[in-house]
Protein backbone atom coordinates (compact mmCIF):
# COMPACT_ATOMS: atom_id res chain seq x y z
CA UNK A 1 0.00 0.00 0.00
CA UNK A 2 3.19 2.08 0.89
CA UNK A 3 3.76 2.13 -2.68
CA UNK A 4 0.20 2.91 -4.34
CA UNK A 5 0.28 6.25 -1.55
CA UNK A 6 3.48 7.51 -2.94
CA UNK A 7 2.46 7.21 -6.52
CA UNK A 8 -0.61 8.94 -5.39
CA UNK A 9 0.83 11.72 -3.34
CA UNK A 10 3.28 12.26 -6.41
CA UNK A 11 0.94 12.33 -9.38
CA UNK A 12 -0.28 16.37 -9.92
CA UNK A 13 -3.16 16.88 -7.80
CA UNK A 14 -4.56 19.17 -10.88
CA UNK A 15 -4.66 15.74 -13.35
CA UNK A 16 -6.09 13.55 -10.95
CA UNK A 17 -10.04 12.48 -11.61
CA UNK A 18 -10.46 11.47 -8.71
CA UNK A 19 -10.66 15.17 -7.43
CA UNK A 20 -14.14 15.85 -5.53
CA UNK A 21 -14.93 19.30 -7.82
CA UNK A 22 -15.96 20.23 -11.25
CA UNK A 23 -12.37 19.31 -12.73
CA UNK A 24 -12.32 15.95 -11.29
CA UNK A 25 -15.88 15.21 -12.57
CA UNK A 26 -14.99 16.71 -16.29
CA UNK A 27 -11.55 14.39 -15.93
CA UNK A 28 -13.40 11.79 -14.74
CA UNK A 29 -16.22 11.84 -18.13
CA UNK A 30 -13.87 12.96 -20.70
CA UNK A 31 -10.49 10.12 -20.01
CA UNK A 32 -12.88 6.90 -20.70
CA UNK A 33 -13.07 9.02 -24.43
CA UNK A 34 -9.71 9.72 -24.48
CA UNK A 35 -8.74 5.81 -24.38
CA UNK A 36 -11.50 5.27 -26.57
CA UNK A 37 -9.85 7.57 -28.80
CA UNK A 38 -6.63 6.23 -28.18
CA UNK A 39 -7.68 2.63 -28.91
CA UNK A 40 -9.59 3.34 -32.31
CA UNK A 41 -6.04 5.52 -33.12
CA UNK A 42 -3.78 2.63 -32.49
CA UNK A 43 -6.00 0.36 -34.49
CA UNK A 44 -6.12 2.81 -37.54
CA UNK A 45 -2.17 3.05 -37.52
CA UNK A 46 -1.95 -1.01 -37.25
CA UNK A 47 -5.12 -0.93 -39.98
CA UNK A 48 -7.39 -2.84 -37.79
CA UNK A 49 -10.83 -1.91 -38.51
CA UNK A 50 -12.91 -2.75 -35.23
CA UNK A 51 -16.37 -3.70 -35.87
CA UNK A 52 -18.92 -2.02 -34.15
CA UNK A 53 -22.28 -3.95 -34.23
CA UNK A 54 -25.75 -2.18 -33.96
CA UNK A 55 -28.96 -4.28 -32.88
CA UNK A 56 -32.34 -3.87 -35.13
CA UNK A 57 -30.37 -3.02 -38.52
CA UNK A 58 -29.51 -0.19 -37.28
CA UNK A 59 -26.42 2.09 -38.91
CA UNK A 60 -22.82 1.25 -37.09
CA UNK A 61 -22.83 4.69 -36.34
CA UNK A 62 -25.57 4.21 -33.66
CA UNK A 63 -23.31 1.70 -31.81
CA UNK A 64 -20.17 4.41 -31.74
CA UNK A 65 -22.81 6.70 -31.04
CA UNK A 66 -23.47 4.99 -27.73
CA UNK A 67 -20.59 3.98 -27.31
CA UNK A 68 -19.71 7.58 -26.80
CA UNK A 69 -22.75 8.51 -24.82
CA UNK A 70 -21.58 5.46 -22.41
CA UNK A 71 -18.37 5.80 -21.87
CA UNK A 72 -18.47 9.50 -20.12
CA UNK A 73 -21.61 8.49 -18.27
CA UNK A 74 -19.45 5.29 -16.64
CA UNK A 75 -16.61 7.41 -15.93
CA UNK A 76 -18.76 10.29 -14.02
CA UNK A 77 -20.36 7.01 -12.71
CA UNK A 78 -16.75 6.12 -10.97
CA UNK A 79 -16.08 9.22 -9.88
CA UNK A 80 -19.23 9.40 -7.53
CA UNK A 81 -18.42 6.02 -6.56
CA UNK A 82 -14.75 6.78 -5.74
CA UNK A 83 -15.41 9.06 -3.07
CA UNK A 84 -17.51 6.11 -1.21
CA UNK A 85 -14.58 4.50 0.44
CA UNK A 86 -13.46 0.72 -0.11
CA UNK A 87 -16.66 -0.34 -1.33
CA UNK A 88 -17.07 2.84 -3.55
CA UNK A 89 -13.77 1.92 -5.10
CA UNK A 90 -14.23 -1.76 -5.22
CA UNK A 91 -17.52 -0.03 -7.56
CA UNK A 92 -15.26 1.85 -9.41
CA UNK A 93 -12.73 -1.40 -10.75
CA UNK A 94 -15.96 -2.86 -11.76
CA UNK A 95 -17.24 0.16 -14.00
CA UNK A 96 -13.77 0.58 -15.18
CA UNK A 97 -13.94 -3.24 -16.06
CA UNK A 98 -17.02 -2.17 -17.90
CA UNK A 99 -15.35 0.51 -19.14
CA UNK A 100 -12.13 -1.57 -20.67
CA UNK A 101 -14.32 -4.04 -21.89
CA UNK A 102 -16.23 -1.86 -23.66
CA UNK A 103 -13.67 -0.01 -25.55
CA UNK A 104 -12.26 -3.38 -26.27
CA UNK A 105 -14.89 -5.16 -27.56
CA UNK A 106 -15.39 -4.37 -31.05
CA UNK A 107 -11.65 -4.66 -31.59
CA UNK A 108 -12.55 -8.75 -30.31
CA UNK A 109 -16.00 -8.47 -32.59
CA UNK A 110 -13.55 -8.72 -35.62
CA UNK A 111 -12.15 -11.87 -35.37
CA UNK A 112 -15.84 -13.15 -34.36
CA UNK A 113 -18.58 -15.65 -36.01
CA UNK A 114 -22.40 -14.36 -34.75
CA UNK A 115 -22.09 -16.71 -32.06
CA UNK A 116 -19.29 -15.24 -30.52
CA UNK A 117 -19.73 -11.80 -31.11
CA UNK A 118 -23.89 -12.92 -28.98
CA UNK A 119 -21.48 -14.48 -26.34
CA UNK A 120 -19.06 -11.28 -26.18
CA UNK A 121 -21.86 -9.10 -25.84
CA UNK A 122 -23.77 -11.24 -23.21
CA UNK A 123 -20.54 -11.18 -21.10
CA UNK A 124 -20.02 -7.15 -21.20
CA UNK A 125 -24.09 -7.37 -20.03
CA UNK A 126 -23.39 -9.03 -17.34
CA UNK A 127 -20.04 -6.97 -16.34
CA UNK A 128 -22.22 -4.18 -16.73
CA UNK A 129 -24.85 -5.59 -14.44
CA UNK A 130 -22.41 -6.27 -11.98
CA UNK A 131 -21.12 -2.91 -12.46
CA UNK A 132 -24.52 -1.08 -11.71
CA UNK A 133 -25.37 -3.28 -8.68
CA UNK A 134 -21.90 -2.43 -6.80
CA UNK A 135 -23.13 0.68 -8.01
CA UNK A 136 -26.12 0.70 -6.71
CA UNK A 137 -25.05 -0.45 -3.06
CA UNK A 138 -22.71 2.75 -2.74
CA UNK A 139 -25.09 5.16 -5.20
CA UNK A 140 -28.10 5.23 -6.73
CA UNK A 141 -27.10 7.68 -8.92
CA UNK A 142 -23.92 6.39 -9.78
CA UNK A 143 -26.29 3.32 -10.95
CA UNK A 144 -28.81 4.97 -12.85
CA UNK A 145 -25.67 6.64 -14.90
CA UNK A 146 -24.42 2.67 -15.76
CA UNK A 147 -27.73 1.46 -16.95
CA UNK A 148 -28.75 2.94 -20.00
CA UNK A 149 -25.47 1.67 -21.34
CA UNK A 150 -26.02 -1.83 -20.38
CA UNK A 151 -29.12 -1.35 -21.54
CA UNK A 152 -28.08 -0.78 -24.74
CA UNK A 153 -25.51 -3.76 -24.41
CA UNK A 154 -28.07 -5.79 -23.46
CA UNK A 155 -30.28 -5.40 -26.32
CA UNK A 156 -27.57 -6.44 -28.63
CA UNK A 157 -27.00 -9.78 -26.49
CA UNK A 158 -30.49 -10.42 -26.41
CA UNK A 159 -30.96 -9.93 -29.95
CA UNK A 160 -27.42 -12.15 -30.74
CA UNK A 161 -29.11 -14.90 -28.93
CA UNK A 162 -32.10 -14.62 -30.87
CA UNK A 163 -30.45 -14.60 -34.10
CA UNK A 164 -28.37 -17.61 -32.92
CA UNK A 165 -31.46 -19.39 -31.73
CA UNK A 166 -33.19 -19.11 -34.98
CA UNK A 167 -30.86 -20.81 -37.50
CA UNK A 168 -27.58 -20.15 -37.51
CA UNK A 169 -24.83 -22.86 -36.93
CA UNK A 170 -20.94 -22.52 -37.03
CA UNK A 171 -19.23 -23.95 -40.41
CA UNK A 172 -18.22 -26.90 -39.12
CA UNK A 173 -22.00 -28.12 -37.69
CA UNK A 174 -24.10 -30.80 -39.84
CA UNK A 175 -26.36 -28.75 -41.61
CA UNK A 176 -30.04 -29.90 -43.03
CA UNK A 177 -30.93 -30.93 -46.42
CA UNK A 178 -29.73 -33.49 -48.98
CA UNK A 179 -27.24 -32.30 -51.76
CA UNK A 180 -28.29 -32.93 -55.40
Amino acid sequence: MATIAAVTHNFPSFLSADRHDGIGAGLSAALPLGGLVAAYGAAEAFGIQPVLHAPLGLPEWTGALALAISLPLWGAARWIVAEHGDEGRAAGWWIVALMIGAILAPFLLTIADPFMSTVVSMLLMLIGLAAAGRAANVSGRAALLVLPGVAWLGLGAVLGFGVVAGGWSPPFAVTQGAEA
